[in-house]
């Protein structure tokens, strides 16, 4: 399956990203899924119809998706006349959007059918690293290395080395701090010292060529 696009961009780009310095790393913005159609739902239709087509692969999860930024859209008006302190949204009426949808033309391929690319905002690396989401840790195997680290210890700096190395993340010490207090609370599941023991030591063996042997009662486990 591979992407194809049919929609020129209906908007110029803002004027932030006409000014950027040509020699910046690349830009990148947050986006959010605004709407779906699963494939399931989808299919349904198809074959309700008159002359029934080809339906979609389950795998393919979504027939279309809508992608928005994440400043579309007006903030919320409350009841009252006052105002929260240091309460500020992020929606300022963007206008970006993405809609995709699947189509098979010989292949399954994913679409893109409207865009609108223009922001009504800066557009750079650095504002990107300012979202909270952009800073999140997903990859499942440096997830475990971190678990470890923390189980056994690692200073933060250390981990945020880690993260650095092995990801195209950049978190900041305080991202560092808050997924080590979330590791340590999934780490309460092991209450006594032995059974902590015994996780790192899986953790240690589950990796290719390492071998580890855990003695209990005098028994080999």
């Amino acid at each position: 399956m591979h992407a194809v696009s049919s929609a020129a961009s209906s908007s110029p780009s803002s004027e932030s990203d006409e000014g950027a310095d040509s020699a910046s790393l690349p830009k990148r913005q947050l986006l959010s899924i605004r709407s779906t159609t699963p494939v399931q739902t989808r299919n349904a239709k198809i074959l309700k119809s008159v002359v029934p087509g080809e339906t979609i692969p389950v795998d393919m999860k979504f027939h279309n998706k809508t992608y928005i930024c994440t400043h579309s859209g007006t903030p919320r008006t409350g009841r009252g006349r006052g105002k929260r302190p240091h309460l500020h949204s992020r929606k300022i009426s963007c206008p970006a959007q993405i809609n995709a949808c699947v189509r098979h033309a010989g292949e399954w391929e994913v679409l893109i059918t409207g865009q609108k690319t223009g922001h009504n905002h800066e557009v750079s690396r650095e504002v990107y690293n300012h979202y909270h989401e952009s800073r999140q840790v997903f990859d499942e195997a440096v997830l475990a290395t971190i678990h470890t680290l923390t189980r056994t210890g690692a200073n933060r700096k250390r981990i945020l080395e880690n993260i650095t190395q092995n990801t195209s993340v950049e978190p900041q010490m305080k991202d560092v701090r808050n997924l080590c207090a979330r590791l340590r609370r999934e780490s309460y599941a092991f209450p006594t010292i032995e059974e902590r023991i015994r996780a790192i030591l899986e953790d240690f063996s589950s990796k290719p060529g390492n071998v580890t042997r855990v003695y209990a009662n005098e028994e080999v486990l």
